[in-house]
């Protein structure tokens, strides 16, 4: 089977692009250097204009926000303590996007868009328009991520001040990218898998040397940590491999901060300690091979590949018109299934074909849930029952908090258990309520703010005909002992903390959902540019600095 984990990836471009001399010859630097250290010593000099509104936001993959919880309580966690608990706000509920997979949430993060609306639906999805397939794990499309998304985002919209990335595949509008591929690509190849996110920090020199040159100091920063979702996957979030990853991170956040502040540049900015998704733990044999039961159980052809935009159309059309079907397993506790139309890929199947494909999936115990669109509405189903999630007059520039969805039982139980839910049982009472009463009233339960993030992800013919998730110990993968993508509280709640000038500290927000991010950075550096812009999320600035 191939591997498709990002350590596969990294594995794959060292075996094409690195000659075996090169690897002998750094084979010995790697195992004998382990993680460097960055010297807290000031990044800049006289010469260097340092901007007054700045921001270095954290972006650790795949972080748990129960084990956050936890480590943090228990001390664990000093350096992440010391400089973003103590001296920032965090935010006790705050839920990603669904689906919750890195290449969607990270391309929420950067445009404050859900992913129904950007367009980025994972790291691997169908376009049954163009007829072209996704998949962003490979040495050849791991930057297509760019051509994909149709929106602006916020190194484009903050288009005159100096940005630089770590790590991150979003680039479009960057003024410096910092990549890392070849050191990060060897790192993954020899297991040294934590060492990554010290490579983060200690391009922090990097960006000194470049500021040095330029004279100019980043507005923004967007450092990446990607080896603790690694380390999730391969042993589990409850695992002590994954507690000794995150350890590391706090290392290397510490690091990063010592060095800003004794840049004298630490009071001044903005952090922001971000996830894209949680990271469930899923039992070795809990594993469902979804083409398989999909296969057998409705005779249609099926396809969970095919070609993307670098090959003809004409031939891509050819490939495409040979299925019926096409399953796009991502995260994998994910899928999401797309079928052809009588008219072709551009049209869509009869709604009954659709439903028996649900009842079908849903008397699996691996499946939590199953999404599909009827009509206007949106239908959840599971075995326990089905429901309708409807949105009211989505006018454009509304934000997801203020837009109004209504959410009703039509068979059997509530299939989301907000019935049960003291708080969301007062919302199905055949109204619409604003999306941040939804937010409000079920992130404590195990569907967090899914009547918002369901509809909304519908919005977009690449979230497929029918979407499914994921039970909690499942994966869609036997190679994971940890997974994301589903739409349960382990995947979707996430911890936020963000510190800086203003910020109240040792302060707590309610709720928050990541396509917050893109809108509260904005304002933090060049609040002008929120002008005449429209976000699915909010900025969070003003709740920030006012909450007690």
């Amino acid at each position: 089977m191939k591997n498709t984990t990002k350590a596969g990836y990294f594995k794959r471009r060292v075996r094409k692009l690195v000659l075996p001399t090169m690897l002998t010859a750094l084979v010995g630097v790697l195992l004998i250097g382990g993680c460097g250290r960055l010297k807290p010593v000031s990044l800049i000099d006289e010469n260097v204009q340092v901007p007054d509104k700045k921001a270095v936001v954290f972006f650790v993959d795949g972080l748990n926000r129960e084990v956050f919880r936890q480590m943090l309580a228990a001390g664990q966690l000093p350096e992440i303590d010391k400089y973003l608990v103590q001296r920032g706000t965090r935010v006790k509920n705050a839920t990603t996007v669904a689906p919750s997979i890195t290449y969607a949430v990270t391309t929420s993060f950067a445009t404050g868009q859900v992913p129904g609306h950007h367009g980025i639906l994972g790291n691997r999805f169908f376009d049954r328009n163009q007829l072209f397939y996704v998949n962003y794990g490979t040495i050849t499309t791991y930057r297509d991520v760019d051509d994909h998304y149709r929106c602006d985002n916020i190194y484009e919209i903050l288009d005159d001040q100096f940005s630089v990335s770590i790590q991150t595949p979003l680039r479009r509008g960057i003024y410096r990218k910092i990549d890392n591929w070849a050191t990060s690509g060897l790192r993954w190849y020899f297991g040294q898998i934590t060492e990554i996110d010290c490579l983060t920090a200690e391009r922090f020199n990097l960006i000194g040397d470049i500021s040095r040159r330029a004279r100019r100091w980043p507005s923004l920063i967007f450092a990446y940590f990607p080896a603790l979702d690694e380390m999730g996957h391969r042993y589990g979030p409850d695992s002590q491999r994954y507690r000794a990853a995150l350890v590391n991170v706090n290392e290397q956040i510490g690091r990063i901060c010592g060095t800003l502040q004794a840049s004298g540049i630490l009071e001044s900015t903005y952090l922001l300690l971000i996830s894209d998704h949680g990271m469930a733990a899923c039992g070795r044999d809990n594993f469902l091979k979804l083409s398989e039961l999909i296969e057998d159980g409705t005779g249609l052809k099926l396809t969970t590949a095919g070609p993307d935009l670098r090959t003809p159309y004409h031939e891509r059309v050819e490939y495409f018109s040979r299925y019926e079907a096409v399953l796009a397993n991502g995260g994998n506790r994910l899928g999401k299934l797309y079928l052809r139309g009588k008219d072709g890929w551009p049209d869509h199947p009869e709604p009954q074909q659709v439903r028996e494909i649900a009842d079908l999936l849903n008397s699996q115990e691996a499946v939590a849930l199953t999404a599909y669109r009827q009509g206007q509405a949106v239908v959840v189903q599971n075995g326990k029952g089905r429901a309708m999630i409807e949105r009211f007059n989505a006018e454009p520039g509304k934000n997801l908090n203020s837009r109004q969805y209504r959410y009703r039982v039509i068979d059997s139980q509530c299939p989301l258990g907000y019935v049960g839910n003291l708080r969301a049982s007062r919302l199905i009472d055949g109204q619409f309520h604003p999306g941040r009463e939804w937010l409000l009233a079920t992130a404590a339960s195990e569907y967090p703010d899914l009547p918002v993030q369901i509809i909304e992800l519908f919005d977009s013919d690449r979230a497929g005909n029918l979407v499914i998730f994921a039970a909690d110990g499942w994966d869609f993968s036997p190679a994971n002992v940890g997974g994301h993508g589903s739409v349960r509280a382990t995947d979707m709640m996430v911890p936020m903390v963000i510190a800086g000038p203003g910020i109240v500290p040792g302060g707590q927000i309610e709720t928050a959902r990541t396509v917050d991010v893109a809108p509260t950075i904005i304002e933090m550096i060049d609040r002008k540019k929120l002008n005449g812009r429209n976000f699915d999320g909010q900025s969070l600035l003003s709740e920030l600095e006012s909450n007690r």
